[in-house]
């Protein structure tokens, strides 16, 4: 039998940063704390000079991710660094299309950050080809898709998106975060740019801010490199270190919380006091190949924001939190975070915990 010369994600995820530490052999290799790197000699820097341009805890994670989603990853010190700068790259000055429903942080830095490089925005429904089509003009440069959105869960198929994109010399940027890469490939249905907020359930366990951009090539890349050099937006060597580490785990915790993802949604689904579920795949098929399932995600709507609050207030197992992809379920009533979310809107991150025992946290506080 030959060496696999294509190694399956879980094999990826464990050993796409690098093998042992150098020197000692130490399979954990911690984070390299260093500011400052010393030279070979006088004019000849080593491989590292300092830290705002290059780490070694970094690029670590930056391979591990990059053999992930087959591409070229940056690192940044949050998701929303990783986004803002990708988009001010490919798009500054020019016109974007963006999701409408989307991550409100993500819509205030589009309407409130990029205009400042002369970038316009034209938000529409991007599950909608159609919508997208129509919202083109002339120097637009970029369609930047957030799929499965937040907090809706809208799933945008991407094969038209990047056909559509390429017929007008355009490209096309995905937030994947709702997915990860165990679920949804972006750069292999041809997107130029995957981002994540890593925080969530590449990391996985609530204790790290990060982001990343994996590029479909290494001149872009480069870009990205440069930009976060200058503006000082590099991910820090300890984040690095245990964002790698949670990378890891993602292939087995990702299906853990799927299907609890799953059974809560259609829980949910047929109860009195529930008006409506948010959840990609739950009424219908999703959009052909592209995305394997549902998702850790799921939101759904009650009559009005008191209903709302009460049953956020009386669960137990599920941690009031903003934040998702922990291995703690986590809920939120997102009125609170957005005022463009529907008043009567939770949204659930669906953890590791045993799927019967959340089905019956909600049931019960429904019930409360």
């Amino acid at each position: 039998m030959a060496w696999p010369e294509n190694p399956g994600f879980g094999t990826r995820a464990v050993h796409g940063g690098g093998g042992p530490r150098p020197g000692d052999g130490g399979l954990s290799v911690g984070p390299a704390v260093s500011t400052t790197y010393a030279r070979v000699d006088a004019s000849t820097p080593g491989p590292w000079v300092y830290s705002r341009h290059r780490n070694p805890s970094v690029e670590r994670f930056e391979a591990q991710i990059g053999a992930l989603e087959g591409g070229q990853a940056v690192a940044f010190g949050s998701g929303i660094a990783a986004i803002v700068t990708t988009l001010e790259v490919l798009g500054g000055g020019g016109h974007l299309v963006a999701t409408a429903s989307c991550y409100h942080n993500t819509r205030d830095a589009l309407r409130e950050v990029l205009p400042g490089s002369g970038t316009t925005v034209t938000f529409v429904d991007t599950s909608d080809a159609a919508a997208v089509r129509a919202a083109f003009r002339p120097e637009t440069r970029v369609i930047y898709v957030e799929t499965p959105s937040n907090p809706l869960l809208l799933v945008s198929p991407l094969r038209p998106l990047v056909a559509l994109a390429a017929s007008r010399g355009a490209v096309v940027v995905v937030d994947a975060t709702f997915a990860g890469p165990l679920l949804l490939q972006p750069l292999r249905l041809g997107a130029e740019v995957v981002v994540h907020s890593a925080t969530k359930v590449l990391a996985g366990h609530s204790d790290v801010t990060a982001g990343v951009a994996v590029c479909r090539g290494p001149d872009l890349a480069a870009r990205l490199h440069r930009r976060r050099t200058l503006d000082g937006s590099i991910l820090s060597p300890w984040d690095a270190f245990l964002a790698e580490r949670g990378v890891k785990t993602v292939h087995l915790r990702v299906p853990v919380m799927v299907g609890n993802a799953g059974a809560v949604a259609r829980f949910l689904a047929g109860h009195r006091e529930v008006i409506a579920v948010h959840y990609p795949g739950l009424s219908g098929p999703l959009p052909g190949d592209e995305m394997a399932t549902g998702g850790y995600v799921c939101s759904f709507e009650l009559a009005d924001a008191v209903r709302a609050q009460r049953v956020a207030g009386a669960l137990r197992l599920f941690t009031l939190a903003t934040s998702v992809g922990g291995v703690e379920s986590l809920a939120e009533w997102r009125h609170a975070a957005d005022p463009e979310a529907p008043e009567g809107l939770i949204r659930l991150s669906l953890g590791v915990e045993d799927e019967a025992d959340l089905v019956a946290d909600l049931a019960c506080a429904l019930d409360a």
